[in-house]
């Protein structure tokens, strides 16, 4: 179970590019790929910053106000995949 007060830190062995409109997140040595829809993308991009998972959460909810019952769930989903593809670490603080 994610603790929405941990922080995720990005792992500096992936990178993202936008290629013919698509987002990819890739690790530097090729063997691990993941196509990014916009939710992902956006939750990605948040976890470079210095906030919880909850301040991620709150931040899309305020984003996009008609999707606000689907977006803890989605955050949930998204940050579970990354910490499991260990291109994220989660940090109790």
């Amino acid at each position: 179970m994610i603790n929405i007060s941990s922080k995720p830190r990005v792992s500096p062995a992936f990178a993202v590019e936008e290629f013919d409109g698509e987002i990819l997140l890739y690790d530097e040595t090729g063997a691990k790929a993941f196509y990014l829809n916009d939710t992902a993308n956006a939750v990605l991009q948040l976890c470079k910053e210095d906030v919880s998972v909850a301040q991620i959460i709150d931040y899309l909810q305020q984003a996009y106000p008609d999707q606000q019952d689907s977006i803890e769930q989605d955050v949930m989903t998204v940050v579970k995949m990354l910490a499991e593809n260990k291109v994220i670490e989660l940090f109790d603080e």
